[in-house]
């Protein structure tokens, strides 16, 4: 399946072409979260992703930094994925997504988003954590940005909101304590051995 990702970011609008099936992780997910594989939901080593983040570089102008092409990344994740709930995606309360799937449905909750996010940047060598709050996770970015951020491994890291659509990095939850946060690594056998076929939900058409 192929699909065609448009977006803009500031006065320039990118594309880039994605053939979804030869995902190794198209259309498979996990049916339990494990705080353990959190560094494994991206999936960094997605042909796929990898083939969108030097698309995205190839397109980036030649003044742009980690800072801006992260938020281009951003741009990409909210222009093109629409927040859905994985009860109506999956037909389950709970379930993170992994790239690809997302990529496929078109759609997803701020962990899948994450995910898609987290292993793009990663792909285009921007440093970049997932981080776990109270009812929430998201993206961070250790770029040269100023203002309010996140001390993760003596590092600072800035939130990027996947579900917002302001491509703009720098919100900040201090009332949030952060629960747990990783660093992408390419995904252990074990992990892949946990993977599915991913249910259907109310909503089943991909965008």
């Amino acid at each position: 399946m192929k699909k065609v990702l448009r977006w803009s970011y500031g006065s320039k609008t990118y594309s880039a072409e994605a053939e979804l099936s030869e995902s190794p992780y198209y259309r498979k997910c996990q049916m339990e979260r494990f705080l353990e594989f959190l560094p494994f939901y991206s999936t960094v080593d997605d042909p796929v992703m990898k083939g969108i983040a030097d698309s995205i570089s190839d397109q980036l102008p030649g003044y742009a930094d980690d800072a801006y092409a992260a938020n281009v990344v951003l741009a990409m994740v909210q222009q093109n994925v629409e927040y859905a709930n994985d009860e109506d995606l999956y037909g389950v309360e709970d379930l993170w997504g992994l790239p690809a799937t997302v990529l496929d449905k078109g759609k997803g909750d701020c962990d899948c988003m994450t995910d898609l996010y987290v292993s793009v940047a990663s792909n285009l060598d921007i440093d970049v954590v997932s981080v776990l709050v109270e009812g929430h996770m998201f993206p961070a970015a250790h770029v040269d940005w100023n203002g309010v951020c996140y001390d993760l491994g003596g590092r600072r890291y800035f939130h990027m909101e996947v579900t917002d659509r302001i491509p703009v990095a720098g919100r900040y939850w201090g009332e949030k304590s952060v629960q747990a946060w990783a660093r992408p690594a390419v995904p252990s056998e074990r992990f892949r051995s946990t993977l599915t076929e991913c249910p259907v939900g109310k909503n089943t058409s991909s965008a």
